[in-house]
């Protein structure tokens, strides 16, 4: 049976797309994606499907993202099916303390669940396949991961129907046919861990066991049926997570009396409701029970974010960090170079040679103005870039980058004759984002040593 039969037989089986007969297909032109795009084409009369695909661009690969983009939808139009493209602010993608790729995602899933309900489809159908299986299966373990599982062929509206096929038959099913598809450099950019995990780890552990991919995914299989009945077990016991200001609390009794499986779950699930998803590890909720089962009454422990869990006897709690002292309100006056800000701990620098770190890059424009350094006031408002010249409230941007509320107010802004011009290093406003032949000048932000130091 070739591929296509093959398909359909497993998406019978499974019945992926029992949310109706409409969905949308995401593309990014890649192999394992155009092939998904070019087989549920196929399969569209005997399932029966009606489809509308979809390609999401980024923005951070400039003209190389509009080519791949502009070869899916001549791929849509080939096959006659609707198509969208949702382009991406590639600065808004920037977010202080956050992995670029996991808000890139988050974003991309977002740009799809809005053409899905703008569409009026039932799901979602993406790309991924049992190589992408294997590889989140490693990173997980590599991680030290909370939960060292793969990819869900179901997760609410996400259907993924290419699980049981490799990357290797997918692109040679394309080939065999002369149908074209795009690779992404980036995909083999080393800085990234899915990249060397992909590159140098999969083909070792390939070498040992040439059946890895299969292997891995009966693993991840197995694991995930454990989880959905142990999530059953603890399904009774989640009132004993307690929501109050800044976090949540456990009674320490309570918790400490469930069975050290159901106990470490209810745990993540806590650090989950404070919003540690990602970031969290087998040592963090290992660190949060021992702090849970120990016999000292009181204690604390850090936790990725800037949370902390803090025991007060009979009571654990978990959320935001103890706040701050307040920062008073302060304006600086800066040029080019390097200014000291005591008040919140940094020091400035601008300079048209680009620094180490992380570092912002504007238009060299920036030092023909009145330069001030201040905090957040309240009212303040500034123009982002890629929202057509929109003004929006500082205090809503800080909700959408999910910025811990402790921090808001520790935020440097740099002001140029009066407008805002850059919140921190992670939002720049409208005009000031350098065009390509353009002079740069780079903005940073870097701690100043802790008095008494050193």
């Amino acid at each position: 049976m070739g591929l296509e039969g093959r398909l359909l037989a497993h998406l019978r089986r499974e019945r992926l797309f029992e949310r109706g007969s409409a969905g949308v297909v995401a593309c990014s032109g890649g192999g394992d994606s155009t092939a998904l795009v070019r087989l549920l084409a196929r399969l569209a009369r005997p399932l029966p499907l009606t489809l509308t695909v979809c390609c999401v661009d980024h923005g951070l690969r400039g003209a190389i993202s509009a080519e791949e983009a502009a070869f899916v939808e001549g791929v849509a139009a080939e096959l006659g099916l609707p198509f969208r493209l949702c382009r991406l602010d590639p600065a808004a993608l920037r977010r202080p303390g956050c992995s670029l790729q996991a808000v890139a995602r988050e974003a991309r899933y977002a740009a799809l669940e809005a053409v899905r309900g703008e569409v009026g489809a039932g799901w979602i159908a993406t790309g991924h396949t049992a190589d992408d299986v294997a590889e989140t299966v490693v990173m997980n373990l590599l991680k030290g991961s909370a939960r060292p599982l793969g990819i869900a062929a179901r997760r609410g509206r996400v259907v993924r129907p290419l699980l049981p096929f490799g990357h290797a038959e997918l692109t040679g099913w394309l080939a065999a046919q002369g149908l074209a598809w795009r690779e992404d450099a980036s995909n083999r950019d080393l800085h990234y861990l899915r990249a060397r995990v992909r590159h140098e780890v999969v083909p070792v552990l390939a070498a040992v066991n040439p059946a890895l991919a299969r292997v891995l995914g009966h693993t991840a299989e197995l694991l995930g049926e454990e989880e959905r009945y142990l999530d059953a077990q603890l399904a009774p016991h989640l009132d004993l997570i307690e929501p109050v200001a800044g976090g949540v609390e456990v009674a320490v009794a309570a918790v400490a009396a469930l069975p050290l499986a159901l106990r470490r779950r209810l745990l993540r699930t806590a650090c989950h409701r404070i919003g540690l998803v990602k970031e969290l590890g087998f040592v963090h909720v290992e660190q949060v029970r021992t702090l849970l089962d120990g016999e000292a009454g009181a204690g604390e422990v850090h936790l990725p974010g800037g949370r902390v869990a803090a025991r007060q006897y009979g009571r654990l709690y978990l959320g935001s960090a103890r706040p701050s002292p307040p920062v008073a309100d302060f304006e600086v006056a800066v040029a080019a170079g390097r200014a000291e800000l005591p008040e919140l701990g940094v020091a400035l620098e601008l300079t048209r040679q680009r620094p180490p770190g992380d570092a912002l890059a504007l238009d060299g424009r920036i030092l023909e103005g009145r330069l001030v350094v201040r905090t957040p006031r309240p009212g303040d408002r500034l123009r982002p870039a890629g929202m057509g010249g929109r003004r929006k409230r500082l205090a809503a941007l800080f909700v959408d980058a999910k910025l811990p509320a402790a921090e808001r107010p520790r935020t440097p802004l740099l002001v140029a004759d009066g407008e805002i011009v850059a919140v921190g290093t992670w939002r720049l406003a409208e005009g000031w984002v350098p065009a390509p032949d353009a002079e740069r000048v780079w903005l940073r932000y870097t701690p100043l040593p802790a008095v008494g130091s050193g």
